[in-house]
C-alpha cells in the first residue's frame, strides 16, 4: 500500500474523512489518516492539554488504486483534493512515512517531548523529539513548542510540536 496527501480548506480534515468514510468504497482505501499533535493551551488560568491537527489543511489515504479514488472524490459537494506535483500524485516516499511514523507512533499523534538546554544546546530526554535535537529551529518555552524542519512533501516544512523545557543552565 501507498500513502498519498489530500488537501481540503483546513478545520474541515475530519468532515472531509468521514465523508471519505461514507461515501466511498473500501475497496479503493485502506485508511484515512489526520496526524494530531498534543498540545498545551492556557485556558482559564491553567495550562490544559489538548489535541491539534499536526498538518492542518492536509491529510493522508492509504491506497493502492490512487487513480480510482481520485474519480470517485469528483463530486461538486466536495472539497477535497489529492496533491500532485506536475502529472504525478504525491505519494509520500518511504523516508517521509518513516519519518511520520517515528513522530506520531502507532496512534498517530505527536506527544509532548521533555528537555532542558544546556550551555544553548537543547537535550530532548523523552519523547518523540529524542535524537532529532538538530531539527529544532526555534524553541518557544512560554508556548511550551518547539518549531521542527521537516522535508515533507517535497518541500522543507516548518511544523510545531510540543515541548516542555524543564530546566535551562
Amino acid at each position: 500500500m501507498k500513502i498519498y496527501v489530500l488537501w481540503t480548506e483546513t478545520g474541515r480534515e475530519y468532515d472531509m474523512k468521514k465523508f471519505i468514510e461514507n461515501t466511498i468504497s473500501t475497496e479503493l482505501y485502506e485508511r484515512v489518516l489526520i496526524p494530531t499533535k498534543d498540545a498545551v493551551k492556557r485556558i482559564g488560568g491553567g495550562w490544559k492539554k489538548i489535541q491539534q491537527k499536526l498538518f492542518p489543511g492536509y491529510f493522508f489515504v492509504v491506497t493502492d488504486r490512487i487513480e480510482d479514488f481520485h474519480k470517485a472524490l469528483r463530486s461538486p459537494n466536495t472539497f477535497i483534493s489529492v496533491v500532485k506535483t506536475g502529472d504525478e500524485y504525491s505519494e509520500l516516499s518511504e523516508r517521509e512515512v518513516k519519518f511520520i511514523k517515528r513522530l506520531v507512533g502507532d496512534d498517530g499523534n505527536v506527544e509532548i517531548s521533555v528537555g532542558f538546554i544546556e550551555n544553548d544546546n537543547v537535550v530532548i530526554t523523552d519523547g518523540p523529539l529524542v535524537g532529532l535535537e538538530g531539527m529544532i529551529t526555534k524553541i518557544d518555552r512560554h508556548k511550551r513548542i518547539a518549531t521542527i524542519a521537516v522535508d515533507l512533501f517535497g518541500r522543507i516544512s516548518e511544523v510545531q510540536v510540543g515541548l516542555e523545557i524543564v530546566s535551562k543552565n
